[in-house]
């Protein structure tokens, strides 16, 4: 079943990072909404990193938007995934109908 945990503002790289570890611990898949352009490609990295496995063959995949040029991303691990939405409501259904949606079926048997 899908189980949604909480809401959390983070306003730096090390918050995010620190919320995302403690999502990871209760949830196989974490998203995220908002806050990419306030980080380039590369803290992105660095946060997902931090709270993923430190393994390098993890790593994070542009989740392409069609609509716009604010792309998403997904990070993963094994079996956990780190789910990155820009904040535009009409983007992250772009997102999330084109890249996300096949991922999450494969993953979560959503059909």
């Amino acid at each position: 079943s899908i189980h949604s945990e909480k809401t959390i503002f983070a306003t730096s790289p090390k918050q995010l990072g620190s919320s995302l570890i403690n999502a990871l611990s209760v949830s196989n898949i974490v998203f995220t909404v908002g806050g990419l352009s306030d980080f380039d490609e590369a803290s992105i990295e660095n946060v997902f990193s931090n709270a993923l496995s430190k393994h390098p063959e993890a790593e994070v995949k542009k989740l392409r938007n069609t609509i716009s040029d604010n792309h998403g991303y997904l990070k993963t691990q094994g079996c956990q995934a780190i789910i990155a939405l820009p904040d535009e409501p009409d983007e992250i259904s772009n997102i999330l109908n084109k890249s996300v949606q096949g991922y999450l079926q494969n993953q979560i048997n959503l059909n």
